[in-house]
C-alpha cells in the first residue's frame, strides 16, 4: 500500500513538472507571437491612388450588374473600404461641397 502511495506521489511530481515545463512552452510562444505581431504592425503596404481608382471602377461596374440588394450592398461595402485606403474622409467631403458650389 505504501509502495502504491509512493508511485502515485512520484506521477503527480512528474506531472508536477510536465506542467511547469508546458506552461513555460506556452509562454514562449506568446511572446514569440506578440514579437511577431509587433514587428508586423511597424511594416505597411504602400498602395498607389491609381490601383484603388482601378479597383473602385471594377467594383462600380460589377454593382451595376448586380440585381440583389444583398451583395450590392456587400460590394459598396468593399468599394468604400478600398477607396478609405488611400482616401481621406474629409477629402471626399470636401470635393462634395466643390461639386455643389460649382
Amino acid at each position: 500500500m505504501s509502495e502504491e502511495l509512493l508511485n502515485d506521489q512520484d506521477v503527480e511530481g512528474e506531472l508536477k513538472v510536465e506542467a511547469e515545463e508546458l506552461e513555460q512552452d506556452v509562454d514562449e510562444e506568446l511572446e514569440l507571437h506578440a514579437d511577431e505581431k509587433a514587428g508586423a504592425d511597424d511594416e505597411y503596404e504602400e498602395i498607389s491612388s491609381d490601383e484603388v481608382d482601378r479597383v473602385v471602377d471594377s467594383l462600380e461596374d460589377l454593382i451595376a450588374g448586380v440585381e440583389s440588394e444583398n451583395i450590392k450592398t456587400h460590394l459598396e461595402d468593399a468599394l468604400n473600404a478600398v477607396y478609405y485606403l488611400v482616401y481621406d474622409e474629409e477629402e471626399d467631403d470636401e470635393d462634395e461641397v466643390t461639386a455643389e458650389a460649382a
